[in-house]
């Protein structure tokens, strides 16, 4: 057995044995097979996959390649991961939430894997901070003070600690198998039983499609029950950045702030979802009540406390972030609205301020990174300072437009004029019973609504809709083109979104005016698969056949198939 046949073989399509998937990890780790040859190998998953068993054979012997924590003797301990994302600091949040209500976070964290630093880079800029741990030392915080957050040892799960720093410069970090078996490798070797996990979907995070993200949920809850865990999985948005502060110290400054100001912004609200499960799995009660504990803490600044009781236990001086020497305001050049934030040129632009890495030996700037001042839907002037950069090099060139979006469209007139010319995106023509489909004064009488409450099985919804357009006169045949047209167009852009394209080239694609338009059509995307929406389209075919041909009455066909029956 040699690496050289493993490379092929993977290359070629074909499924690695345990034997061999063992060899790997365990040559790998002692040096015998190289960097250059694990980064072939690396890119050959990448590009053809690794069945769910080969996965859980990488996982089990990344996990054998070194010691185990044990954890046994303390209560309601429960771990989290994010998969990672633009702004990310959820850990940083989280963690004193939960650990302030009695349960106890034991978190190995990792360095930066992609554009921006990781959980231990962020606690890093802390000075003084220390992020090396012992196994004596990790244990001790934990029991003492509820959470303790660590950088993986050498000793646990040694062999994926030495992939994941190659991942992260040989363009091999968007693969399911190898973020499946990193992440399980880690969490199951430190020893926690209850595991809440984050996977990010979206322009800005490293899963971009909202059918990988079920399926490394899937995969993720499979290792876990291998292994005798408690897995819980949230699918989160990651389109815009997470939070507005983007570089390590200033993502630390933001998640004092959330704690202690409790705002109501995008950040604050996963971070009360993702600590209201952990508490859940820990204490063994249910959401709501666990939701409930979650709020109060934060209220009642126990969970700011608590960070602020962490970071002074492994030696860190929360009043001293780095600060950097240059800072520079992009304004806006034009009068509008903020309606989009493009994550992953923010993170580029964050890395070469010095925020990120790109080789795995380099040296991040902990103070470098840009500040969002704008939020989604704020009115934006010319000369408004829309985002602040921080660093100590020269600023490189800057397209604003790759950045962020400025338009003139907003609020409740956009909405309804994008809701008018998707349905009528064939038509020259948009008529009065068009407009009292798609823009009655009451949203929840629209065929967008009709379409979303069918898709998510709210068939009462879905039938008092088709039924106050009954009432109003509007013609059976219009309502059944157009329900099988939105549905058609949905089709479309989740095809062209489950193969990887941004928002923005799904719009140029089909010829859309506006990004809006993706928007809207993805907004219910986890209630729906492409299966779902051919088997609505035949169905429609099939209604619109049996009223033509065979004399059929329209609106009884229609109210089943609305109804969820078939006839």
């Amino acid at each position: 057995m040699n690496i050289i046949d493993i490379i092929l073989k993977k290359k070629n399509k074909e499924i690695l044995t345990e034997e061999e998937i063992k060899y790997v990890v365990e040559n790998f780790d002692n040096g015998n097979i190289k960097d250059y040859q694990m980064s072939a190998l690396l890119m050959a998953i990448v590009i053809n996959d690794m069945t769910d068993e080969e996965v859980i054979y990488l996982t089990k012997y990344m996990i054998q390649s070194g010691s185990r924590i044990d954890l046994s003797n303390l209560n309601n301990v429960v771990d989290k991961h994010s998969t990672g994302g633009v702004g990310d600091k959820t850990t940083l949040i989280i963690s004193p939430i939960v650990a302030s209500l009695g349960c106890r976070v034991a978190k190995m964290s990792g360095r930066g894997l992609g554009y921006t630093g990781g959980t231990i880079d962020k606690l890093e800029s802390i000075p003084g901070f220390n992020v090396n741990l012992s196994m004596d030392s990790f244990i001790k915080e934990i029991s003492d003070i509820g959470m303790a957050i660590t950088s993986q040892t050498e000793d646990v799960a040694k062999a994926d600690k030495k992939i994941y720093a190659l991942r992260d410069v040989t363009g091999t970090t968007e693969s399911i198998p190898l973020i499946a078996s990193s992440i399980m490798s880690k969490k199951i070797a430190s020893g926690s039983k209850n595991l809440v996990l984050d996977i990010k979907i979206g322009e800005g995070a490293l899963i971009k499609n909202i059918d990988s993200g079920r399926r490394l949920a899937n995969l993720m809850i499979k290792i876990g029950k291998e292994n005798d865990m408690k897995v819980v999985c949230l699918l989160t948005n990651m389109d815009i950045p997470l939070g507005n502060n983007i570089g390590n110290s200033l993502e630390v400054l933001e998640a004092i702030n959330t704690l202690y100001y409790n705002p109501n912004n995008n950040l604050n609200k996963l971070c009360i979802e993702l600590a209201s499960y952990m508490v859940s799995l820990g204490l063994n009660i249910n959401y709501e009540e666990a939701k409930e504990k979650v709020l109060e803490s934060i209220s009642s600044r126990k969970a700011y406390n608590k960070l602020l009781e962490f970071v002074s236990y492994q030696g860190g001086n929360i009043n001293e972030l780095p600060k950097s020497n240059y800072i520079y305001e992009v304004k806006s050049d034009r009068e509008g609205y903020l309606t989009n934030i493009h994550s992953l040129e923010i993170a580029k632009l964050s890395s070469s301020l010095g925020s990120g890495r790109k080789n795995k030996e380099d040296k991040i700037d902990y103070s470098a990174g840009i500040i969002i001042n704008k939020n989604i839907n704020d009115k934006v002037n010319v000369g408004d300072t829309v985002l602040t950069l921080y660093t100590n090099r020269e600023v490189p060139s800057i397209d604003k437009d790759k950045l962020f979006t400025i338009g003139n469209n907003i609020n409740n007139v956009t909405n309804e004029l994008d809701k008018l010319m998707l349905y009528k995106i064939n038509d020259k023509v948009i008529n009065n019973s068009d407009i009292m489909l798609l823009t009655e004064e009451n949203t929840d009488n629209s065929v967008y609504d009709l379409v979303s409450a069918l898709l998510k099985n709210n068939n009462s919804k879905a039938i008092k809709l088709y039924k106050n357009f009954v009432m109003n006169g509007i013609d059976l045949n219009q309502i059944i083109a157009i329900i099988a047209s939105q549905i058609r167009l949905l089709f479309q852009v989740k095809r062209l979104y489950n193969s990887g394209k941004s928002n923005d080239e799904i719009a140029k694609i089909l010829e859309f005016k506006s990004v809006y338009r993706v928007k809207y059509l993805l907004s219910d995307s986890y209630y729906y698969s492409e299966d779902t929406l051919i088997k609505y389209l035949s169905k429609l075919s099939n209604i619109d056949r049996d009223i033509k041909i065979n004399n059929i009455d329209g609106n009884i066909l229609l109210e089943l198939f609305i109804a969820g029956k078939d006839y």
